[in-house]
């Protein structure tokens, strides 16, 4: 998995379950921005119970951000369903996510909630 991404020229790769629906990434934790909400596959998907995707979880509620917990549709075109992504763990803090095969989150560029996410987390 990880030899495909680098071929690919990627700098993570998503897993996904058997319905093609993302649960993590090989090394980080997924969010998306769809609205006003964000969403993040469950731990109970197999999401990854990350330290930061614990804080990041925390961070929204401060912010008063709806979090929906359930696997997401971002490959096979479904990245453009949403206006950003972020992926999260522990050594990057906070990443945006700007594309998946080929097809861009949004604007393909980091949205303002990936932006106030990554400060509060970096604040911490």
């Amino acid at each position: 998995m990880a030899c495909r991404a680098r071929e690919a020229g990627v700098d993570e790769a998503l897993l996904a379950d058997a319905e093609g629906l993302v649960i993590e990434a090989a090394v980080s934790n997924v969010f998306a921005v769809r609205g006003e909400a964000v969403y993040t596959p469950p731990l109970e998907a197999g999401a990854l119970p990350g330290i930061t995707r614990a804080c990041v979880l925390e961070l929204l509620a401060e912010r008063g951000v709806e979090v929906i917990e359930e696997p997401l549709p971002l490959a096979d075109g479904g990245a453009a369903e949403f206006h950003e992504a972020f992926l999260t763990n522990s050594l990057m803090g906070v990443m945006a996510l700007t594309r998946v095969d080929g097809v861009a989150v949004g604007a393909g560029e980091p949205g303002a909630v990936t932006a106030d996410v990554r400060r509060a987390y970096a604040a911490l």
